[in-house]
């Protein structure tokens, strides 16, 4: 990589402290015509493990030709006991010389294949909704860094618990 380059840095880090082991059912990566040179880490695993287990999918884009392209890369695991599943994803867009649209995020729940923008702003933190979490038998809650280039979010889950207040979670530092 030469010193003109930019670097495009995401990542979707989960991390499961429920009493399940989550299985992966749907990654799905950068798809870049003739776009910069992308360096996926893709979970090794196809479960995350119950009681603290922890994966990551991450990816930088590498801009030497001033301009990086949309996309939208993702992840969504299972709940084996209920059936229900929870995708994350990350969606970038156009941007020349650094000027343009920051990237986003977007949640799918309940087995669903519709994306929803949760929050406005993407460096906003999001709880799943009580009766949504209570359906799925999981609490989630979403953690992200976000800059103009780069997104990193942390996505907790937990066992459901009536009234429980997410961001009292231990997570991993």
């Amino acid at each position: 990589m030469s010193e003109n380059e930019l670097t495009a840095v995401y990542s979707i880090t989960f991390q499961n402290l429920s009493l399940v082991d989550l299985t992966r059912t749907k990654t799905f990566y950068p798809t870049l015509k003739d776009g910069p040179i992308i360096d996926n880490n893709i979970p090794s695993n196809n479960e995350i493990k119950a009681g603290g287990g922890v994966e990551t999918l991450a990816w930088n884009e590498y801009i030497d030709f001033l301009a990086v392209g949309d996309s939208a890369t993702g992840v969504v695991y299972k709940n084996p006991k209920t059936g229900a599943s929870f995708g994350i994803q990350i969606e970038t867009y156009i941007q020349v010389f650094g000027i343009g649209s920051a990237p986003k995020w977007s949640v799918s729940y309940h087995g669903q294949n519709d994306w929803k923008k949760v929050v406005e702003d993407p460096a906003m933190a999001w709880d799943m909704p009580d009766e949504s979490a209570k359906a799925s038998g999981f609490d989630v809650r979403v953690e992200p860094v976000a800059g103009h280039q780069s997104l990193k979010l942390l996505v907790i889950i937990s066992e459901y618990r009536a009234g429980f207040d997410r961001k009292d979670l231990v997570k991993i530092e």
